[in-house]
């Protein structure tokens, strides 16, 4: 009304509520409403301020399988569909004595696995294996494992492990380890199922609370 610059600093408006803002038309004054939280604003096809939800990232990581164990039973993945990269995660306790092992695709063939690895400073090989173990003995303990699984069309699937096994529960038990590197010599399926066994790549019985 006196021809000035309008001040907006702690200026009373009517009919706006907290977080709303305005802008211009090129004629008047207008009113954009608080959109809703995360939303974020951009200009419109109009030329004019619009708020807008943006779309969740897309993953580049698939889930394949959650498997936990409510009471003692076989741990197994179940089908899965076949990706060129698999990352698995074990952690459990055999509910019997026995070497800890993994098997692909329920295959316990004596000659499709070979492995080698480093236990607790220890080179061991094998050639011809129906699983691949990393238990380090006829134990319950519990052991936590990572795997890495890269599978291509035509070719053996490489597998790398990173195994840590519980020794005992007092202060002194210094855990075991093992780095592990091993093959499923499978060329034609690709791996589309995981199941904990025993060193006899048989799958048996598992604590509750393997996961």
């Amino acid at each position: 009304l006196q021809g000035g610059p309008l001040n907006f600093n702690n200026t009373t408006i009517g009919g706006m509520n907290s977080g709303d803002l305005t802008y211009s038309d090129g004629a008047a004054l207008q009113q954009l409403a608080i959109s809703a939280p995360n939303d974020q604003l951009r200009v419109s096809a109009g030329n004019i301020p619009e708020w807008f939800t943006p779309a969740a990232g897309a993953s580049t990581w698939t889930t394949l399988a959650d498997v936990t164990l409510g009471a003692p039973g076989t741990l197994d993945s179940g089908v899965f569909a076949s990706h060129s990269v698999l990352t698995i995660y074990i952690f459990a306790a055999m509910s019997a004595a026995g070497g800890q092992a993994i098997i692909f695709n329920s295959d316990n063939a004596a000659n499709q696995y070979c492995f080698r690895d480093i236990r607790n400073g220890t080179t061991f090989s094998t050639s011809n294996y129906a699983c691949i173990q990393f238990g380090f003995a006829a134990t319950t303990n519990w052991i936590n494992s990572a795997w890495t699984i890269t599978q291509r069309d035509a070719t053996e699937k490489m597998v790398n492990g990173f195994v840590t096994e519980q020794t005992g529960t007092a202060s002194t038990s210094i855990p075991s380890q093992a780095l592990l590197s091993g093959m499923y010599r499978d060329a034609v399926n690709p791996i589309t199922r995981v199941t904990s066994s025993n060193s006899g790549g048989v799958g048996v019985n598992f604590q509750t609370g393997s996961e």
